[in-house]
């Protein structure tokens, strides 16, 4: 287990959302926006959170530190190698702008697994879920020479990388795990969740 103290919360906020026709991070769930809900619980289990996100000034009205993508165009392996490039502490647990059901219980489950040293991530199944979980800092410089040779794919860098991931099932979570990619993903979620 790694201790909370040691980790800083990141939500990635970087993508276009080309499929949802506008910014996921601003999706409203009740009376909180999907960035805000987050924002909250990671602030419940961690002293410091960030947000990962190209576009700072759509985000200034909340009361969080931002960090942009330093290369950009390159995906959310580009926001966890920027969030590791500026966290204070030696891991940061991740979290996409999309999963707005994601819970306190999930990212305890996973800290309780989590080795030192090891990148540690959650999966439903067989679906691997590599935007949920731990990174430590000491893979930065890996994702660095990974984005340097022009992939971007976090599943690649993670399979490449086998020998410092873990995998930790959330099966039993995977209705806090619903991905809102798209209008109808997100009509469906607002008709369960009232």
């Amino acid at each position: 287990m790694i201790e909370t103290k040691k980790i800083t919360g990141v939500i990635l906020a970087g993508g276009k959302g080309n499929r949802m026709g506008r910014d996921k991070a601003l999706l409203r769930l009740g009376e909180k926006t999907f960035v805000e809900r987050l924002n909250e619980m990671l602030r419940e289990q961690f002293k410091e959170v960030i947000l990962s996100t190209n576009v700072p000034s759509k985000f200034e009205w909340l009361d969080i530190p931002v960090v942009s993508d330093i290369f950009e165009f390159c995906g959310p392996l580009a926001g966890i190698h920027s969030a590791l490039s500026v966290a204070k502490t030696p891991y940061i647990f991740i979290v996409p702008c999309d999963m707005p059901l994601i819970s306190a219980k999930v990212v305890e489950k996973i800290l309780s697994l989590a080795g030192e040293g090891f990148i540690t991530t959650g999966a439903i199944g067989d679906t691997i879920l590599p935007l949920v979980g731990v990174y430590p800092r000491e893979v930065v410089l890996d994702i660095e020479s990974f984005l340097q040779a022009g992939d971007r794919a976090v599943l690649r860098f993670l399979e490449a990388n086998c020998n410092k991931w873990k995998v930790v099932n959330l099966t039993e979570f995977a209705d806090e795990l619903v991905n809102i990619s798209t209008p109808s993903d997100f009509g469906e979620m607002l008709l369960n969740w009232e």
